[in-house]
């Protein structure tokens, strides 16, 4: 499906070449075929030629989560939160998931790592992997923000 994606936007030629959005669904192609590297460079491409656009960006942020570019992926996101006000909930949220999952892999503190981790479970509506994770802290003594996480998690189970 996606090479047919592909080859039907190229056979289209000069017409969809100059369009930001050919190069994103040419991205979004490639990176559900995990060929990251051309992922990256189409959705670079498609932000050079219109970088207002929110959802570009946070692909962007996700080629690089899943390349292993995590501290890449934190400066996309940081620069999205912090260059515009996100309207749409769902986007917000994508932007946390990703967020919190690029953290959890590049924090040193084992503590905040986990935590990191439970939030993005947390997140993915993972309740009982965020529990866990949670319940392990606590047991070690980190008492911040875990007790807080755990208990918005048990209200909504409840």
């Amino acid at each position: 499906m996606t090479d047919e994606s592909i080859m039907k936007l190229e056979k289209e030629g000069k017409i969809l070449a100059d369009y930001d959005y050919t190069d994103y669904i040419r991205a979004r192609a490639y990176f559900s075929d995990k060929d990251y590297k051309n992922a990256l460079f189409n959705i670079n491409n498609a932000i050079s030629k219109n970088n207002d656009n929110i959802l570009y960006k946070k692909l962007k942020a996700e080629i690089l989560n899943a390349s292993g570019k995590e501290s890449e992926a934190i400066k996309v996101v940081r620069q999205i939160q912090n260059s515009t006000d996100i309207i749409n909930p769902d986007v917000k949220k994508d932007l946390d998931k990703i967020l919190y999952y690029a953290l959890s892999q590049t924090e040193k503190d084992e503590n905040k790592q986990k935590y990191y981790l439970a939030t993005y479970f947390y997140l993915n509506n993972d309740y009982q992997r965020a529990i866990s994770e949670l319940k392990l802290l606590m047991i070690k003594g980190e008492t911040v923000n875990s007790p807080q996480l755990l208990g918005k998690i048990y209200e909504i189970i409840d």
